[in-house]
């Protein structure tokens, strides 16, 4: 099995031609992907921009643990 690091397929994604991204308006980043940068050292956030796509930022943290646990009335 091989497998690809994220920042490599970003990479690939990111720096494609706009033909090739028709149809794509916005693309959610993780926080840490607003400050990676491609082989050529350009960040990918300008490569974003540049394709003409609205980039946007994944701001929840997932699921809260519960401090206590849910309860369940059935009446």
């Amino acid at each position: 099995m091989f497998v690809v690091p994220a920042n490599l397929n970003r990479q690939l994604l990111f720096t494609v031609s706009k033909e090739e991204l028709e149809g794509i308006s916005g693309v959610i980043l993780f926080h840490e992907t607003l400050f990676q940068k491609a082989d050529n050292g350009r960040k990918f956030i300008d490569l974003i921009k540049e394709l003409g796509i609205v980039p946007g930022i994944k701001v929840d943290k997932g699921r809260e643990k519960r401090i206590k646990p849910l309860k369940i009335y059935v009446c």
